[in-house]
């Protein structure tokens, strides 16, 4: 019985190795994104730019830099009353990630080099959104669509 375990999983991996072979991330459908800035409270973002499905946000400053992300998912176990008032910036994660488009999904997931939360550029613009959860639910997705189009 472990054997079969064992052997599906090995089966699931190979065909996810298969699924993004050759994907680039400039291939992926990127969610779509919106910025907020870093002096805003969480309630002012609820109440102003929280949009339903997406749960991270690029942070910028007051000059326009990206100084970090917003992922809502570290919200979960919180209560209102303890961040509501809190400042964006106290609530971002500033340790994010920078990747290029033209990277090959398949050796970034084996260089480990996404972090939580990533943001892909083209030619120094955001492209997307990418945290390493998303990362193989975005490039089976992608695959899926070709195929089918």
């Amino acid at each position: 019985f472990i054997l079969y375990l064992a052997s599906g999983a090995e089966l699931s991996m190979v065909r996810m190795r298969q699924a993004i072979k050759g994907l680039r991330l400039k291939d992926l459908d990127f969610p779509a994104y919106s910025y907020v800035y870093q002096d805003m409270t969480l309630n002012e973002f609820f109440k102003d730019i929280a949009q339903p499905g997406q749960k991270k946000y690029l942070v910028a400053s007051e000059e326009g830099n990206l100084v970090g992300i917003l992922d809502l998912s570290t919200l979960r176990g919180k209560t209102p009353g303890d961040v509501m008032d809190q400042k964006i910036a106290k609530l971002m994660d500033e340790d994010f990630g920078v990747l290029r488009a033209s990277q090959k999904v398949e050796d970034i997931l084996k260089s480990e080099a996404i972090k939580k939360s990533s943001v892909v550029v083209s030619n120094h613009q955001v492209i997307g959104l990418i945290g390493e959860d998303d990362l193989l639910d975005l490039s089976s997705f992608s695959r899926l669509k070709k195929r089918f189009s």
